[in-house]
């Protein structure tokens, strides 16, 4: 706008009578608004010029900046793939586990009804066993007693017999002893029989039947006893 005032004025003042001092005056603060506007100009370029090699850095960071947010989308892209990928590898894994796992839990079942079926059945036949053990121990009681019994009735009997053989042993001995005075009576009768003359065969005949009337009864006494 300084410029375009400046040259209208400067119009007018060629269309009035000359001078120069205006003239001078007018032509130096031309020089002064074209050196000024030269310099801003310049600085402008210089600025326009730095913009421009800013906007170029700036275009250059900014085409670097895509590329690496293309790059980063790719790798995002190829993230959420492999996540996807991921995902179904982990469901097909779970439902694997899954699956195993109902099957080992139904084994485990299993396993515990027949572990539990085989506890019951050895805990029936430990009671069979220890009641077994039980009627053997009675059994074995009763037949101990029977024989603690029967051990008794021997000693018993043994000593009877020992008894009755000591009391056959005396019966014997005192048989002997009445066969010996028997004997002995016989030898004294045998002799008091012989005949004897006048005065000594009456004399002897009494006293001989008395004499084997007192050895029969004795005899006849301890067979008795």
């Amino acid at each position: 706008m300084d410029k375009v005032n400046l040259e209208v004025e400067l119009d007018a003042l060629k269309n009035q009578k000359p001078d120069t001092s205006a003239v001078d005056t007018l032509k130096a603060e031309l020089e002064a608004l074209k050196t000024k506007h030269a310099e801003e100009l310049e600085a402008i370029q210089a600025a326009s010029h730095k913009s421009t090699s800013n906007l170029d850095a700036l275009t250059k960071d900014h085409e670097a900046k895509t590329a690496e947010l293309e790059t980063l989308k790719e790798q995002l892209s190829e993230a959420r793939e492999d996540a996807a990928i991921a995902k179904k590898e982990l469901e097909a894994i779970n439902n694997d586990v899954d699956a195993k796992m109902k099957s080992h839990e139904a084994d485990y079942k299993d396993m515990h009804d027949t572990l539990s079926h085989l506890v019951e059945e050895q805990r029936q036949k430990v009671e069979a066993a220890e009641k077994q053990a039980a009627d053997l121990k009675e059994k074995h009681d009763t037949l101990s007693n029977l024989v603690e019994q029967h051990r008794q009735k021997v000693e018993v009997a043994e000593k009877e017999a020992a008894n009755v053989k000591s009391r056959f042993a005396e019966m014997e001995a005192q048989l002997k002893v009445k066969d010996a005075e028997i004997a002995e009576a016989k030898a004294q009768a045998t002799f008091a029989t012989k005949p004897k003359s006048g005065l000594a065969a009456s004399r002897f005949a009494g006293a001989e039947d008395s004499t084997d009337a007192e050895s029969e009864l004795p005899a006849s006494e301890d067979i008795t006893v």
